[in-house]
């Protein structure tokens, strides 16, 4: 079906799945392109190796399921990020990689793995699907506070190492936790993602973008920061100082690009 493209009138994709041992429900955060069969399915298959032959060996999952765990979730539910070696993960890898190949649409998709009924009764598995069903259904509103440091022509950015946009350049920063102001959330964020103690100097530049898994409203801030250590990598696998002219070459978070044309029309 989805490799026909026929998704329309689907707002989500959830899998669910036994979890035999488990003591408490797992939201999964990526598909993973290899099967570990220890016993054949209900068709008598057994298979061990790669799920799709050239397919990326982790496909992350399309619903951010650390921000499941935020809205009230996280004393009953525990990310995941393996979904194991037999039928479960090879269901979720072969539908993330069909929607990943489908372009004109995105799906959100998850898998929720559920553990006995002796570990909790069938009535609350119904309810914590229901709620994670209406979290994934109804993209949340999220707002991020960015910093931007600048040396003459050059501009830090920052490639994420993980989650649903690993791989791509972003300015550092983070989500506004509850009560919390903008620039508390930058002093914060530049803190545990940079080890940096920074000063916000001047607001720069507000962006909403819609994403299929959320909207957001960011708030970029120029920034300076005190000492000469280089930023630690903490959320990310590099940080680089680039010139404005070469912003445009790297593959950008989508929210942030509306920022690069902004900071390349400067003088």
């Amino acid at each position: 079906m989805i490799g026909n493209g026929e998704l329309d009138g689907f707002s989500a994709i959830i899998h669910l799945g036994l979890a035999r041992h488990a003591k408490v429900p797992r939201i999964e955060s990526q598909g993973i392109n290899l099967n570990r069969f220890r016993e054949a399915d209900n068709s008598g298959r057994i298979s061990n190796g790669k799920i799709v032959v050239n397919g990326p060996d982790l496909i992350p999952c399309s619903v951010d399921s650390e921000y499941v765990l935020q809205d009230g979730l996280s004393t009953g539910l525990e990310v995941s990020h393996d979904a194991g070696g037999y039928v479960c993960n090879e269901t979720l890898y072969r539908t993330l990689y069909a929607l990943d190949t489908d372009v004109d649409r995105r799906v959100p998709c998850t898998f929720i793995h559920l553990p006995p009924s002796e570990e909790m009764d069938f009535k609350a598995q119904l309810n914590l699907v229901k709620r994670v069903s209406a979290i994934v259904v109804q993209p949340p509103h999220i707002e991020v506070a960015g910093a931007l440091f600048r040396n003459g022509n050059q501009w830090m950015v920052s490639r994420r190492s993980s989650g649903l946009h690993e791989g791509l350049w972003e300015f550092p920063g983070g989500k506004l936790e509850p009560g919390e102001s903008v620039l508390d959330a930058l002093i914060r964020e530049c803190d545990e993602e940079l080890g940096w103690s920074i000063r916000p100097i001047q607001l720069f530049e507000r962006v909403d973008h819609v994403y299929s898994h959320a909207s957001v409203e960011l708030e970029f801030w120029i920034c300076a920061y005190e000492g000469d250590n280089p930023p630690a990598l903490r959320s990310h696998t590099e940080h680089r100082w680039v010139a404005k002219e070469d912003l445009g070459k790297l593959d950008w978070l989508e929210a942030d690009i509306p920022l690069i044309k902004r900071i390349q029309s400067l003088d």
